[in-house]
């Protein structure tokens, strides 16, 4: 507004523009305070300011407008409340510019959380092994997959039984998933029958269910096993399935 009101006044000296400026200024923040009106404060204050030259002045122009019944404020009046206001805007500043960088840390402190890299085992990294004599009957290749890092706790592992091969009994925590990939398999669960698998066959095992797997005794069996670890511990071993056991 004081910009405006300056151009209006055409004519007077700089002086006296900078001086009427400053007065609608002052009145109109003090205005947005107090409440007091700003056009009387401006007119007041630009008496002291700009003077009377000439017939017509913007002190009279500015005092033709609607006036009010409140007090002129005082000088130190008006300086406090100037002096309210520069401490609102540094406040207000200050108060954005945490919020900003506060904001600003935080976007910076997620973007560090969530950063993760895809990790790819390649095939052939991680070694073949022997399925221990302890664990397993028959000749057993077990070809690691993943094992997921915490707080995941699921793991896998590809196994191939040859003709005759199969696991000792044994059970899981939190139970297995087979998926069978390739030949003719046998598994069975403790007091049930023996049961064929085949490619595409998906088999679970509920937590605690006594069990075994394994190839029937002319073809070989590879399947997929899938199975979650608590306390680190994924398997419980037993007692190995005999030959009449496996043949029933």
């Amino acid at each position: 507004m004081p910009h405006v009101i300056v151009k209006l006044y055409a004519g007077k000296s700089e002086r006296q523009k900078e001086a009427l400026a400053q007065a609608v200024t002052e009145a109109v923040t003090l205005h947005s305070i107090t409440g007091e009106n700003p056009f009387r404060l401006a007119s007041k204050t630009s008496n002291r300011g700009i003077g009377q030259q000439g017939s017509t002045s913007p002190t009279s122009s500015i005092s033709r407008l609607p006036s009010t019944n409140n007090s002129v404020t005082t000088r130190d009046e008006r300086r406090r409340a100037l002096i309210t206001r520069r401490r609102v805007l540094i406040g207000g500043s200050a108060a954005a510019a945490i919020r900003f960088h506060g904001a600003e840390a935080l976007a910076s402190e997620a973007k560090e959380e969530t950063h993760m890299e895809i990790d790819i085992k390649r095939n052939g990294s991680r070694p073949s092994q022997k399925g221990p004599d302890d664990w397993f009957t028959g000749t057993v290749r077990i070809d690691p997959l993943f094992q997921a890092p915490d707080p995941a706790r699921v793991g896998a592992g590809q196994v191939t039984f040859e003709p005759g091969a199969r696991t000792a009994w044994h059970t899981h925590p939190l139970g297995q998933t087979l998926i069978v990939t390739a030949g003719q398999g046998w598994v069975q669960r403790e007091g049930g029958p023996v049961e064929e698998i085949r490619p595409g066959d998906v088999v679970w095992f509920p937590p605690g269910l006594k069990h075994w797997h394994g190839a029937s005794p002319t073809t070989a069996m590879t399947h997929i096993a899938i199975q979650e670890s608590i306390g680190g511990k994924n398997v419980d071993w037993m007692e190995k399935v005999s030959d009449d056991q496996y043949r029933k």
